[in-house]
């Protein structure tokens, strides 16, 4: 594979990266996009050291390209001191026991989801059968 201009919103590269991520690995394990500007690391060596090294690689621009200040802290937006100060209060309610009583609810929305995906694809397929809007039907 020749050179070549990384662009992680690229459908093909989403559809099948491992090609790309292969190459920059091997040919440019700290990649520039001067045309998107941002940096990519690829190694992962390379990038558990960024992750530890908060004053140089922040966090606080985001995780996308479009660079945005969130009006609410996210704690994946921040780094320390605030990320650890937000990680401290969010720990305290993300215990094995809290979020065990969370499984019925979580069941249960599971289930609902199963079936209305389901109802979905019947609503589908009959309306490919035969081509009945069905969704168009059930609003009348």
């Amino acid at each position: 594979m020749e050179a070549l201009e990384y662009d992680p919103t690229d459908w093909n590269t989403q559809i099948q990266p491992y090609e790309t991520y292969a190459w920059l690995r091997k040919n440019a394990p700290v990649y520039h996009n001067e045309k998107m500007n941002f940096w990519a690391l690829s190694r992962f060596d390379d990038v558990w050291d960024a992750h530890l090294d908060f004053d140089t690689f922040s966090s606080a621009w985001g995780q996308t390209l479009e660079k945005m200040s969130m009006p609410l802290p996210m704690m994946i937006s921040t780094d320390p001191p605030k990320h650890t100060r937000i990680r401290q209060l969010v720990s305290k309610v993300f215990t094995p026991r809290r979020i065990g009583e969370l499984e019925p609810t979580v069941r249960r929305s599971g289930g609902m989801r199963r079936v209305g995906a389901a109802a979905a694809a019947l609503c589908c397929a009959a309306s490919a059968a035969d081509g009945t809007n069905v969704t168009q039907a059930l609003d009348e």
